[in-house]
C-alpha cells in the first residue's frame, strides 16, 4: 500500500496519524512495513492500495475508517480553506466517500467529492458519497447481525444460518432458540424488512443519498451475491404499504429493528415508490 500526499510537509503528519492509528489498533511492524510513503506525483494511480492524504493537519484526529472490509474515503474540514482526504484500501470493492458534513446538508465541496469519486473509480472500486462520518457498511452490517440473532433466538440458529448462507453472509454467535422453527420465506422476509427499514432510516436522515447506494454497499462492501436482490430493490418490488405492514407486525418484538422508518409514511403519503429517490 502506498501513502501519498502533495508535499513532504503534509505527508509526514499524515504518516504520523496512520502510525498512531495502527498502534492504537494493536498493529505492529508488519502492518507498518506494508505502507510505502510517496509524494502524489510518484504514486501510481493504478495501485489499488494507494492512500491519498490531502491537506492533512497534524492536530486533527484520524476518523474511524475500519468498517466491514470496505475502502473508505474520508473528507473533512482541515481549516483555512483546506480539506482532508483519506482513501484507505481494505478488502472488498467498495469505496465510501464520507464527507463529514451534517446529514441533509448541502455538499461543502461538490468538486472535491467528484474528484475523489473519479479517483476511486480509476482505482477500480465502486464508490458512494455518504454524509457524516459513519458510512453505510457499518450500520447495515450491524442491522443484519442484530436481526439474525433476534430471529435465531426465536426460531433457532440453523434456519437463520441457512438464509444467511444463501446471501453469502456470516453472523457469529447466533443463539439457538427453542421456539417454533421459522419457515424460510418468513425468515427471508423478516431479515429483508429489517435491512430495508435501516436503509430507509439512513435515507430519511440524509446520511445515504439514494436507495441504490445502499444495495451497492451491501454487494461490494459486504459480499452480497449478485443474483440476490438487495434489500432496497426488494422493498421497492414488495411495495411500501406491504413493507410497512410487515414491519408493524414485528415492531413489538424489537422496535429498533422493525419500527417503521418515518420515511415510509412520507413516501406513501406522496404516492412515491422507493425507486423515485434514485431519480431525485
Amino acid at each position: 500500500m502506498t501513502l501519498a500526499d502533495v508535499d513532504q510537509a503534509t505527508l509526514v503528519p499524515g504518516l504520523q496519524r496512520i502510525a498512531a492509528a495502527i498502534e492504537a489498533e494493536g498493529g505492529g511492524d508488519a502492518d507498518w512495513n506494508r505502507l510505502t510513503p510517496a509524494l502524489s506525483e510518484d504514486a501510481g494511480t493504478g495501485d489499488a492500495g494507494v492512500v491519498v492524504l490531502t491537506g492533512a493537519q497534524a492536530g486533527e484526529p484520524l476518523p474511524a475508517v475500519a468498517v466491514g472490509g470496505a475502502v473508505v474515503v474520508v473528507l473533512g474540514g482541515a481549516g483555512a480553506g483546506g480539506r482532508n482526504g483519506l482513501i484507505l484500501h481494505r478488502a472488498g470493492g467498495l469505496a465510501e466517500v464520507l464527507t463529514g458534513a451534517a446529514p441533509n446538508a448541502a455538499p461543502d465541496d461538490p468538486a472535491a467529492e467528484a474528484a475523489v469519486l473519479a479517483l476511486v473509480r480509476r482505482l477500480g472500486f465502486a464508490g458512494v458519497v455518504v454524509r457524516g462520518t459513519t458510512g453505510l457498511v457499518a450500520p447495515m452490517a450491524a442491522t443484519l447481525t442484530d436481526a439474525a440473532r433476534h430471529l435465531a433466538a426465536l426460531h433457532g440458529a440453523a434456519p437463520v444460518a441457512t438464509v444467511l448462507d444463501a446471501w453469502q453472509q456470516r453472523v457469529a454467535g447466533l443463539p439457538d432458540g427453542t421456539g417454533k422453527p421459522g419457515g424460510r420465506a418468513a425468515l427471508v422476509g423478516a431479515l429483508y424488512a429489517a435491512l430495508a427499514n435501516q436503509g430507509l432510516r439512513l435515507l430519511g436522515s440524509g446520511i445515504a443519498q439514494r436507495p441504490s447506494d445502499i444495495d451497492l454497499v451491501l454487494r461490494r462492501g459486504l459480499g452480497w451475491p449478485g443474483h440476490v436482490p438487495g434489500p432496497m430493490l426488494w422493498a421497492d418490488r414488495r411495495g411500501l404499504l406491504v413493507l410497512r405492514a410487515d414491519l408493524a407486525a414485528r415492531a413489538g418484538q424489537d422496535a429498533g429493528l422493525w419500527q417503521p422508518a418515518p420515511l415510509i409514511d412520507q413516501l406513501i403519503g406522496q404516492e412515491l415508490r422507493l425507486s423515485a429517490l434514485d431519480r431525485a
